[in-house]
């Protein structure tokens, strides 16, 4: 039994690796069924990142959108709606510093 756990977990963190070895554009293509060609990443920005300059914390974070086109593009449902075009973009997100009981962003 302990054997059978053991390869349980080890291919389990294999699987766990090797997905992350694939690239952002190769899964959203496989999620959205579309040509990996079709996927839009746009660059994420560093300048919120704590080893950017000043070093420290800043803040504030990204928030990951992905669109489609078009807007509807599943393929978690039987409806066969493939996405001609899929676009990553990035929000910036400004964190709170909580005061008492009110929560203002950080300056």
């Amino acid at each position: 039994m302990k054997e059978w756990f053991v390869g349980l977990l080890a291919t389990a963190l294999l699987a766990w690796f090797v997905w992350g070895w694939i690239p952002e554009s190769t899964r959203l293509s496989w999620k959205y069924d579309t040509e990996s060609g079709n996927v839009h990443i746009s660059p994420r920005p560093q300048d919120c990142d704590y080893e950017y300059r000043p070093v420290g914390n800043k803040g504030c974070h990204y928030k990951k959108n992905v669109v489609t086109d078009p807007p509807d593009a599943h393929v978690w449902d039987n409806t066969n709606h493939h996405a001609q075009a899929v676009y990553v973009t990035w929000d910036k997100v400004q964190e709170c510093v909580t005061s008492g009981d009110a929560c203002s962003p950080e300056k």
